[in-house]
């Protein structure tokens, strides 16, 4: 069965909703991140919640989403 919660973070003073997946079978976390209508999906193996975080900021940040 699939795991799926949700979360918000403050990525540059911006709130990003994230939304976490746990797939069963699988290692890691895919994560959905909705920023500014746009829907950026992400996957991360091996890694946990915070992990994926910090992993998703530093994308977000690189793809130039400004706060």
């Amino acid at each position: 069965m699939e795991e799926e919660w949700h979360r918000a973070v403050t990525i540059d003073g911006k709130t990003v909703e994230l939304t976490f997946f746990r797939r069963p079978f699988r290692e890691g976390l895919e994560v959905e991140a909705n920023v500014d209508g746009e829907i950026l999906h992400f996957a991360e193996l091996g890694y946990g919640e915070e992990a994926v975080i910090e992993r998703v900021a530093a994308l977000i940040k690189e793809r130039g989403f400004k706060g």
